[in-house]
């Protein structure tokens, strides 16, 4: 006994929707652009208050003795191989105890290592690995990450345009 195609019922699942390629494209290209604005903002939020966290620690910054408490791996993107390390120092700063995370180095440091460093009086919780306040200035480097999404976004952004140009003009020339 054979049957024909029409005589056959689903066994399981429902019968599969007919997809709008530009409709899934549109959306695609939606959230792309989404991401990349999204990076953007976070990313120069991000740098700028690294920056005017460098200018207070060169106005505010004392120099200290931090003692190394411990540190941890900082995995890679792929998480095989370790791309640096996170340290944690002890130190004392106007007759209080502190321990904060030891910033500007990815070194890894025994514990009980005596490093110099300069610490923020005013937010003891700021601790980068240096002796003289006046090098922490503002960088320019923390801001290529948000302008790399910045180019891609209008790239993208000149990408839409063009093809809608280009679409516009075929469409007139017929």
């Amino acid at each position: 006994m054979t049957l024909e195609p029409d005589e056959v019922g689903y066994l399981r699942g429902a019968q599969a929707a007919r997809v709008d390629r530009k409709r899934v494209s549109a959306t695609l290209v939606a959230l792309l652009a989404i991401t990349l604005l999204t990076l953007v903002i976070v990313l120069t939020f991000q740098a700028v208050t690294t920056n005017l966290r460098l200018r207070e620690l060169r106005a505010h910054g004392t120099p200290v003795q931090a003692t190394v408490t411990g540190c941890v791996g900082m995995a890679s993107g792929t998480g095989i191989t370790a791309a640096g390390f996170s340290c944690r120092g002890s130190f004392q700063l106007d007759g209080r105890s502190h321990n904060a995370t030891i910033r500007g180095t990815d070194q890894l440091y025994p514990p009980g290592q005596s490093v110099a460093a300069v610490a923020d009086r005013v937010d003891p919780t700021v601790l980068y690995l240096g002796t003289d306040p006046s090098r922490f200035d503002w960088s320019w480097r923390v801001f290529l990450a948000p302008a790399i999404c910045l180019l891609c976004l209008l790239c993208l952004c000149a990408g839409l345009a063009w093809r809608r140009w280009r679409s516009a003009n075929s469409s007139d020339a017929q």
